[in-house]
């Protein structure tokens, strides 16, 4: 799935508006809505974007650096394991930060 995809199925589903999105995050409805159509590819979000998208939508911003292709979710497990963070919470997912099974759900 593209990011533009990811990202407007996840404002959809938080029952949020292209307009409200960009006022959560700060960045204009016209660039939230190329994004979205893939206009503005994903390698042209900037993680700091990204940053303020998932802050906006209350997802975890790693889970949104790994569905635009910043990380993956092998190096983020790498990085918690090397780091000592062995388990994650009550079963959050890696991804998304949801509750329930790790993965990507691609």
């Amino acid at each position: 799935m593209r990011f533009g995809e990811y990202l407007k199925q996840l404002r959809k589903a938080k029952g949020m508006t292209l307009v409200e999105l960009a006022e959560g995050s700060g960045f204009s409805h016209s660039y939230l809505s190329q994004i979205e159509t893939g206009k503005k590819r994903c390698t042209n979000v900037s993680p700091e974007v990204i940053r303020g998208l998932s802050d906006a939508l209350g997802v975890t911003h790693i889970g949104m650096m790994i569905k635009a292709g910043y990380l993956t979710e092998e190096e983020v497990l790498i990085y918690r394991r090397e780091s000592g963070i062995n388990d994650l919470k009550g079963g959050e997912d890696v991804v998304t930060g949801d509750q329930g099974e790790s993965g990507s759900g691609d």
